[in-house]
């Protein structure tokens, strides 16, 4: 039977969700948030939907009362926290990122922080991610960092986990997937075991 890494993906975090950030998953990705609350310091407005936004903590940082905030979660469970934590100061979905509910070129920004690697079909979810983003805008993805041998292991071992994980990418592996889907990238930074791509929609 073929290994479903959406619905693991979805299983694994409907059961953490409830002490998230108390997880291994949420000790791990906070110290991501600072480079997200960074990049925003210098942009006050604009239309931000966060890709994977589990219980909106990033989503949660960036209120200011200018932005328009969105997240979707593929989790229902994570999807209540996240409307737990931000009320009606950001409109949260349910949905899959290969099928956004959104229309075209709608969004300023788009933030996909450590649920990249979730994605069976990276090509078609960045389809779908450039579908709803602006000409212009930006997308922001940060992604855990493995170096060689140990992502090949790590690869490996993803297909024999229960948790949803699908691939860790190398830096040009995932450059030359953003810049296949005209996504120019801006900059890229590297902090120890984490990662974040900075791309314009051309």
């Amino acid at each position: 039977m073929e290994k479903n890494f959406s619905d693991e993906t979805k299983a694994h975090f409907n059961f953490s969700a409830a002490d998230y950030d108390n997880s291994f998953d949420g000790k791990y990705v906070k110290p991501m948030y600072d480079f997200f609350e960074n990049f925003f310091k210098e942009r006050k407005e604009g239309t931000i939907l966060d890709v994977g936004c589990g219980t909106g903590n990033v989503l949660k940082m960036l209120q200011n009362g200018k932005r328009r905030l969105f997240g979707i979660d593929l989790a229902e469970n994570m999807v209540l926290e996240a409307e737990k934590c931000l009320g009606d100061q950001a409109v949260i979905e349910q949905a899959n990122v290969c099928r956004l509910p959104f229309q075209n070129e709608f969004f300023d920004y788009l933030i996909c922080n450590a649920s990249f690697h979730h994605y069976p079909e990276p090509v078609k979810a960045l389809d779908e991610m450039s579908r709803v983003m602006k000409k212009g805008a930006v997308m922001i993805i940060g992604e855990g960092y493995a170096w060689q041998p140990f992502r090949l292991f790590l690869n490996l071992y993803f297909h024999f986990g229960n948790t949803g994980d699908y691939r860790s990418y190398g830096r040009h592996e995932m450059i030359r997937m953003l810049d296949k889907k005209g996504l120019q990238i801006k900059s890229v930074t590297q902090k120890g075991m984490r990662i974040f791509f900075v791309a314009i929609k051309q």
